[in-house]
């Protein structure tokens, strides 16, 4: 008797990267002060929308947590689809290669990482953040910035542990104080060899995990890293003035019940980054994900992971306009500057995300070797980046105040630097963007002999 998978998720092809929004400041129309009634009665339908994601993971990054955070379950049936090719191992520590397909369905405007749409390649081991409110680590005392929840003095201001935390009192306290400090800690999902879960920090400072194995989470340093990146110093961005972009968390420590390490991050050599698309000029890079940068035994033998950096690649998504409003007595904006759901600047926005990919594996035993190229996938329509430009030429800005990290002149990843050509159209910077595709996996014994290659 055939049998066949109940296809649970067409209603999802059209929702695109979540229900999303971004918050923008348009321009103000005149005679919108006429509208003051269906402002107010717009408020109710407003305030339900979320505000735009901080962070979007490439491809890669964003396929992690599709396995570790999804039960299997036969009975509504996310079937397991795996494509095994060999595994590796020291002592005790096993690592498959394998590809691993994602059946819980497409999304059409979501770009497929570099072994196919949907399919993971199981070597790929990380941790990504789902930032919550403002990332974790947002500095002291900086005007605009959010002070990040990992900071005693944040956690114990909001102090969500005290009995009364929920009185009118403490909640007005929270809201007053929301634009000057994180009021949420972020998510952080984890994969492993053997090890997947969730962990976040809690009210009294210890991280909080979810495993189905005992595992202990630790930084690496309590130190801060910088990014590999400097902001421009021509497009006002406040990041200039302070030296460097917003430093971050430098990775984290996990230690299984049997003593073995397993250490993500430790340099930006291991680290995912991203930032608005269209605000290139102005806004700070924030850390994506930590990679696995190495696996240590708890006999002392170490597995290391080692990663290239790749181009500039997006993900891009439709964009509803969210704004906060006050109508009596406030002094947010006044009525003439309330505007409609859909931001003036056009429909989508996004991310542009500076990826890593993994290129080598080492033990004591074996080396893996991976080699990848950019890809021939097809990239974003332009007509989806259109409005926005145009909207921001129109108001006087160069495509260089805001595409700024597409141009050569500016920041290159493969090439040399090149001199700034201001008339550099549109569809040159976003050939900028560049997804890859994994070409071969080698394996190799102690002695350096290959054992077994994989062509994809």
């Amino acid at each position: 008797m055939r049998k066949s998978l109940p296809v649970f998720f067409v209603a999802l092809i059209f929702g695109i990267c979540h229900s999303i929004a971004q918050d923008v400041k348009p321009k103000p129309n005149p005679e919108d002060s006429a509208k003051l009634a269906d402002a107010v009665g717009s408020l109710l339908a407003q305030e339900h929308v979320p505000k735009a994601p901080q962070t979007i993971q490439s491809p890669n990054a964003a396929g992690l947590g599709s396995y570790g955070e999804i039960p299997v379950s036969l009975y509504t049936g996310k079937p397991e689809i795996n494509i095994n090719l060999h595994a590796v191992s020291d002592g005790p520590v096993n690592i498959p290669i394998s590809l691993n397909y994602d059946a819980s369905g497409v999304r059409p405007d979501v770009h497929p990482g570099w072994v196919g749409l949907n399919f993971n390649l199981s070597t790929n081991f990380a941790i990504v953040r789902t930032i919550r409110d403002a990332p974790d680590e947002g500095p002291e005392g900086i005007s605009m910035v959010q002070e990040g929840y990992i900071r005693p003095n944040v956690r114990n201001l909001l102090n969500y542990g005290a009995a009364d935390w929920v009185s009118p009192a403490k909640l007005k306290a929270l809201a007053n104080n929301s634009n000057a400090l994180d009021t949420e800690p972020d998510e952080y999902s984890f994969t492993a060899p053997g090890l997947s879960g969730k962990f976040y920090m809690g009210q009294d400072g210890l991280w909080k995990i979810q495993c189905d194995e005992p595992v202990k989470v630790e930084y690496i340093t309590n130190i801060l890293i910088d990014t590999p990146f400097f902001p421009p110093h021509w497009t006002g961005n406040m990041w200039y003035t302070l030296g460097n972009y917003m430093p971050h968390l430098a990775g984290f420590r996990l230690t299984d019940d049997v003593g073995t390490q397993y250490e993500f991050g430790g340099s930006n050599a291991n680290v995912e980054y991203s930032m608005d698309f269209f605000d290139q000029g102005k806004d700070t890079w924030i850390c994506n994900a930590w990679y696995l940068k190495s696996i240590t035994r708890q006999t002392g033998q170490v597995l290391n992971f080692n990663y290239e950096r790749g181009d500039f690649v997006a993900q891009m998504y439709f964009s509803i306009y969210n704004k906060s409003a006050r109508v009596n007595g406030g002094s947010w904006f006044s009525c003439s500057n309330w505007s409609s759901l859909m931001s003036q600047k056009g429909p989508y926005n996004g991310k542009l995300i500076s990826p890593i990919y993994l290129k080598e594996i080492s033990g004591t035993n074996f080396k893996v070797k991976f080699t990848s190229s950019v890809s021939n996938e097809l990239p974003y329509n332009q007509d989806i980046f259109d409005p926005y430009v145009n909207y921001m030429i129109n108001n006087g800005q160069s495509k260089v105040d805001f595409l700024t990290f597409l141009y050569d002149c500016f920041y290159h990843v493969n090439s040399a630097p090149g001199t700034c050509d201001y008339n550099t159209t549109l569809a040159t910077l976003l050939a900028k963007l560049k997804w890859r595709k994994l070409n071969n996996i080698e394996i190799q014994n102690g002695n350096g002999t290959t054992i077994r290659e994989f062509e994809l």
